[in-house]
């Protein structure tokens, strides 16, 4: 078992996403432009359903979508393991496959991003009784794209405000037309996501740029320890040959920048697509603690841990042989409460000894983690109207 690398008290507030996890349905639609002469636009859509398989009845729910713009000589194929987690979460994920070709036009991508941002709130009207997705859809959405998608996505979401938020992952700058000189008319929040050993864009030249030039007035530049260009999405042929062959300096493997990546990009997310306030509090303490990223914050919504945690009930713990055991002081009565959540928010279960008082006042709580996988944590102690928490690494 390994033993607790690293120990930082930190409190956070309510955290409360939904445990249910949902099947994925897939369905291909073409749309058409009418403003560009009814270009053709085709998209991949997969979302939360009642059954696995294609063409099949949309979950219970109404939920937002996400545009997914993929990276040079990639399809959605490449993808497959963010897209999946997003949709059993609850989201519509559009792989828009336009321009996946040798000889891309980043103008045209952009402008069929920004299109399906708009178009596909279509589908949920009366309008559409065919529809898979009538009264399905919540009119919130956000770009999310890869490389070349992630300039692209710039292209798209500039003078765009009827986007909520955009992410883009090692984005390149030198779009034609650029994705850096685009940034500064891009007013929505943004979060650009990052990687040390990225030689393909390097962040020096293509993200730091991007990030600096956007008007967002919430925008949040993240860099991955170790992390490279293609770690993001499922192998692919194209991608690992180019980074092969440009001297990245990659230092963690592919499932642990993908772990990453999720645990950033979801709580951010849940909070400007599903109004999560509590997954603000998530990201922006995750943000300040975790030992796997470095960062820059462009945003007031911040949280101060310093602050927050003055007069709360106070916690220390030690984690032996499964066995996680909180000393709680300056409790009001025996009445602990104690929730542990993965960093995706999802509620894990667990079994806990009864409490107990010391004689020097001091309530002990020992909680077996032995039916719990290894990864990090973050638990949440209530007493009556005072909260405090911490994270740790089983």
């Amino acid at each position: 078992m390994k033993k607790i690398t690293f120990l930082i008290i930190v409190l956070f507030y309510t955290f409360c996403l939904s445990a249910q996890v949902y099947n994925i349905g897939h369905t291909s639609i073409t749309f058409a432009d009418p403003a560009r002469n009814n270009q053709s636009v085709s998209t991949q859509i997969y979302y939360p359903a009642v059954s696995t398989g294609n063409n099949v009845a949309a979950a219970n729910g109404i939920f937002p979508y996400i545009v997914f713009a993929h990276g040079f000589m990639m399809g959605e194929n490449a993808y497959f393991d963010l897209s999946d987690t997003l949709v059993s979460k609850g989201y519509i994920v559009i792989f828009v496959t336009t321009n996946g070709g040798i000889s891309p036009n980043h103008e045209d991508f952009g402008a069929d991003l920004s299109f399906m941002c708009n178009q596909f709130f279509s589908l949920n009207t009366n309008s559409n009784s065919s529809s898979l997705f009538l009264g399905k859809i919540n009119n919130k959405k956000a770009i999310v794209g890869h490389s070349m998608g992630g300039g692209s996505a710039i292209l798209g979401a500039q003078n765009n405000t009827n986007i909520n938020t955009i992410i883009c992952l090692s984005p390149v700058g030198a779009t034609t037309p650029s994705a850096i000189s685009a940034a500064h008319l891009v007013t929505i929040p943004a979060l650009i996501v990052s990687s040390s050993g990225d030689s393909v864009s390097p962040a020096h030249a293509n993200h730091k740029p991007i990030y600096d030039s956007l008007a967002s007035p919430c925008k949040v530049f993240m860099s991955i320890k170790g992390g490279g260009h293609c770690l993001y999405g499922n192998p692919n042929w194209a991608c690992d040959f180019g980074e092969s062959s440009s001297g990245s300096t990659i230092t963690i493997t592919r499932a642990q920048q993908q772990d990453v990546t999720r645990d950033f990009i979801t709580p951010w997310l849940n909070y400007y697509l599903k109004n999560d306030v509590s997954a603000s509090n998530l990201f922006f303490d995750s943000l300040q603690i975790s030992p796997r990223i470095t960062y820059l914050n462009g945003c007031s919504i911040t949280t101060s841990i310093q602050e927050k945690i003055k007069n709360e009930i106070n916690i220390s713990y030690f984690l032996e042989n499964d066995n996680l055991t909180l000393k709680i002081n300056n409790a009001l009565d025996n009445n602990i409460s104690v929730q542990l959540f993965n960093l995706l928010g999802e509620i894990q279960s667990y079994s806990e000894e009864s409490s107990f008082i010391s004689n020097t006042g001091t309530i002990t709580k020992t909680i077996n983690l032995s039916g719990i996988s290894h990864g990090m944590y973050l638990v949440r102690v209530y007493d009556k109207n005072k909260m405090n928490g911490f994270k740790f690494i089983k």
